[in-house]
């Protein structure tokens, strides 16, 4: 039967911390280790305690309180090697986030794993592992951002308003911002945030790594009941929806070699395609056009022609003439 009001991420800290303790841990410790009040810890600990956690309470002969876990002895849980390859291969998707209190847990539970399997099952792990590889060719490092990952996780679950200096791709500088974080987002090995944005009145997306310094606010925020980030992300090609514009058909045709290669993934919830005799095929979404779309099709270059919406054609059109002009080619295609 799933808990009521399942733990936050600070909650499940603060049980490794108490159950990392031989001898007990004091109010005024916790609240030093988490960076919280007083009042926020005992709130947590009641409400832990509550979903019957086993955690205890003991007045040392001075009058100090310990807190601590008092487990039953339990059998650990056991995995064969499928399971602990399995598990050990997602670890490593994790990569950017290493260094972050993620990074740690997933690297820890991976060592009791290999402390389950003999001698030979770990040696057939590693040559299993051999055989993967992962590109990491545009991820993101967040080996630096461990405090603010945990500050806007935390944000995010206790619905509190929260200040973050961000720079964006078009800024020259650092700017802050107060927004409502409602949950991250997950696309290429980059994370990003989506929440509102309190200074422009509206849903916007901040990508992880651009922010410089979170601090979550006493002030809490109600999030919208109807706001789904899948639903408010589809409007969008990519991760970013940069305005209310409505949904529109897209149709570009795609032929050569790069025909094959768009039918090969998934590229968005609302993707149609219509294979034409010729070898070509033509690409149907239903998406707000915006910079990440152009992107795309510019990718597919000279295989991939817009059919529609002409607002979208003629965005390309003035995108290839800058490029054109960049690289010194005349209109009849020839080099200046």
């Amino acid at each position: 039967m799933p808990l009521k009001n399942p733990p936050t991420s600070r909650q499940w800290e603060l049980l490794s911390i108490l159950k990392e303790s031989t001898s007990g841990v004091t109010i005024k410790a916790l609240v030093e280790r988490l960076n919280v009040g007083e009042r926020t810890i005992r709130r947590d600990l009641k409400m832990l305690s509550e979903q019957n956690f086993p955690i205890q309470e003991m007045t040392e002969a001075h009058g100090r309180k310990l807190w601590f876990i008092k487990e039953a002895p339990s059998v650990p849980a056991t995995f064969n090697f499928d399971e602990a390859a399995a598990l050990y291969l997602g670890h490593r998707f994790l990569s950017p986030l290493i260094n972050s209190f993620l990074w740690d847990s997933a690297k820890s539970g991976l060592q009791k794993i290999r402390g389950q399997l003999g001698t030979e099952c770990v040696r057939l792990l590693d040559q299993l592992l051999d055989v993967f590889h992962e590109s990491t060719t545009g991820w993101s490092d967040y080996s630096q951002q461990s405090d603010i990952i945990k500050t806007l996780i935390s944000a995010c679950e206790d619905k509190k308003e929260t200040i973050i200096r961000y720079r964006s791709y078009t800024a020259t500088e650092e700017q802050d911002y107060t927004i409502h974080p409602y949950g991250l987002v997950v696309q290429g090995g980059t994370f990003y945030i989506i929440g509102f944005h309190c200074n422009h009145g509206e849903i916007r997306v901040w990508k992880l790594n651009r922010i410089v310094s979170a601090k979550c606010l006493s002030t809490k925020f109600k999030k919208p009941k109807d706001f789904n980030a899948d639903n408010y992300r589809r409007k969008g090609f990519g991760v970013f929806v940069f305005s209310d514009d409505p949904v529109q058909k897209i149709r570009i045709k795609v032929d050569g070699q790069m025909a094959r290669y768009v039918q090969e993934h998934h590229w968005h919830e609302t993707q149609q395609f219509e294979p034409r005799p010729d070898g070509s095929v033509i690409v149907q979404f239903e998406v707000v056009p915006d910079n990440e779309l152009i992107n795309w099709i510019l990718k597919l270059r000279h295989d991939a022609e817009v059919l529609e919406p002409e607002a979208l054609r003629q965005e390309i059109k003035t995108e290839i003439a800058k490029m054109s002009q960049r690289y010194g080619v005349n209109r009849k295609g020839q080099q200046k």
